[in-house]
């Protein structure tokens, strides 16, 4: 948490913020969270008279995911999004049970009809908050893919065609970053 990296993050966004508050933009905030019906705990409490000990099966019930945004006055309006899944179809990390596709469908058609112009919208780094538009080549990247790859985003290629390592090392040249939605 307090590498010279995070702390120069940390740094740049909190200054943003203040930049955005000062200017008197809406700012909204959006998360996503999950509960599994059949949530409890295994062990609890007891006056030590007898063990307590909650016997649920584990593939029992559904999970609910929660999706939402919130600004200063509250809620944003028409924005909740709660999606169920059997447990018994879940992973154990509920991550896996909101995707991309998902996210994306909410921000589109749910979030961003309901904002006014302007707003500054803060999310963490989830993995179903951005997705590569194409994939960026690395080592273990067959070479033909990674020439199509130069071609699509019109990277010269050398001629003759250099190594698999060359042709990253002109890729990385380029500094292509992994585009947020």
């Amino acid at each position: 948490m307090d590498s010279p990296e995070i702390s120069s993050w940390r740094y740049r966004f909190l200054q943003n913020m203040i930049s955005h508050r000062r200017q008197g933009e809406n700012i909204v905030y959006l998360d996503e969270s999950a509960i599994d019906s059949y949530d409890v705990n295994e062990i609890g409490w007891t006056d030590d008279s007898k063990k307590c000990v909650l016997r649920v099966p584990i593939s029992k019930g559904k999970r609910l995911t929660v999706l939402n945004a919130g600004e200063a006055e509250g809620w944003v309006k028409d924005c909740l999004l709660i999606s169920t899944k059997q447990i018994k179809h879940s992973s154990a990390d509920y991550h896996e049970d909101m995707t991309g596709d998902l996210f994306e469908t909410w921000f589109r058609e749910k979030l961003l009809p309901n904002l006014t112009p302007n707003t500054v919208i803060v999310m963490d780094n989830a993995s179903v908050h951005s997705r590569l538009v194409q994939k960026i080549p690395n080592k273990g990247t067959r070479k033909a893919a990674i020439i199509e790859f130069m071609e699509y985003n019109q990277i010269e290629i050398p001629h003759p065609v250099p190594t698999i390592p060359k042709l990253l090392e002109i890729i990385h040249s380029y500094n292509i970053k992994k585009p947020i939605l």
